[in-house]
């Protein structure tokens, strides 16, 4: 029986099977991608989610003046130490969405997720807090991303 199969049919049969077996695998494990590629949707184009952290707003900030009634006073600006734990909170922020978003992002969909989360931080920008934050950025997408942004990119994201 097996003196009548020819070389050519043995390995066009062993060909054949080899392309049954890796559309079977494809199939059962890669389901989800080849759907969303037929239907032209990169896997990548899902909306980002963001934790929520709790919003600062420095315009409802309220001062209290030891001894005396509450001062309501339009243009106060918080000081340093105002900002400090707000300051940590974005810090702590954006290390961990870094180390979590790691190699899964693209260059742009990572600007855009930082611009949300910096977005919450909006009363940081153009305060002595906002040149270490940037710092922070550029490291941590250099060394955990493996994406270098600029100086310029990264003030773009305050502005987003």
């Amino acid at each position: 029986m097996l003196q009548s199969i020819s070389w050519q049919t043995y390995f066009t049969s062993c060909v054949f099977l080899l392309v049954i077996y890796y559309v079977v695998v494809a199939v059962v494990y890669y389901r989800e991608d080849l759907l969303s590629k037929l239907n032209n949707q990169s896997a990548f184009q899902q909306p980002i989610e963001i934790p929520n952290v709790k919003e600062f707003d420095h315009k409802d900030y309220q001062p209290k003046v030891a001894g005396g009634p509450e001062v309501n006073n339009g243009n106060y600006l918080p000081e340093a130490n105002d900002f400090s734990e707000l300051a940590e909170s974005a810090k702590d922020e954006l290390k961990a969405f870094t180390m979590a978003a790691a190699t899964q992002y693209s260059k742009t969909e990572l600007m855009t997720a930082l611009k949300k989360i910096l977005k919450r931080y909006a009363a940081l920008k153009d305060s002595s807090f906002q040149l270490n934050i940037d710092d922070i950025i550029t490291d941590e997408c250099k060394t955990n991303c493996s994406t270098e942004l600029s100086e310029k990119e990264v003030a773009e994201l305050w502005n987003g």
